[in-house]
Order: C-alpha cells, then sequence, then structure tokens
C-alpha cells in the first residue's frame, strides 16, 4: 500500500511482467498451464480464466500467448529465476 501525503512522495515500483499467470514473479511453465487450460475461451465460458487474459480484451488468444512468449523465462525486478 502507498500512502500519498501533502508536499513531495517518492515511490518506486517494481517491473511486472506480461505472462506471469499465477503472480509469482516469474513467467514459467506454470503460467503456460494455466494459459493452455483457458485457450480459446471467452468471459462466460466454464473453462475462461481471467488471469490468462494479459491484454484485457475478454477472450483468451493468440495474443495472449504471445505476450506470455515475449516474457518466458524471466522473472520481475527483485526475483530470482525459480
Amino acid at each position: 500500500m502507498i500512502t500519498i501525503a501533502a508536499g513531495s512522495n517518492n515511490t518506486t515500483t517494481s517491473l511486472l511482467l506480461e505472462g506471469d499467470a499465477n503472480d509469482n514473479n516469474a513467467v514459467n511453465i506454470s503460467d503456460f498451464s494455466i494459459l493452455a487450460a483457458a485457450f480459446g475461451t471467452s468471459v462466460g465460458a466454464p473453462a475462461y480464466d481471467a488471469r490468462s487474459n494479459f491484454n484485457g480484451d475478454n477472450a483468451v488468444t493468440i495474443g495472449d500467448f504471445s505476450l506470455l512468449a515475449s516474457s518466458f523465462a524471466q522473472t520481475g525486478d527483485g526475483g530470482a529465476y525459480p
């Protein structure tokens, strides 16, 4: 949580990777598995999983796969690849 007070406020933020479906600060086979299980679905479908909708279009498509692939085997700031 960040508290903003009157005057100057300094904050730092970490890099969050596209494709990190399980929020563990790393993009790996676990994230791919989440995406694969929901691939081809959209909001309302039983297998739809919003965690793998990386581009926010309410459907899990090749666009989401591309975002995951571009970050695969990487970690966000401060993380060591597991």
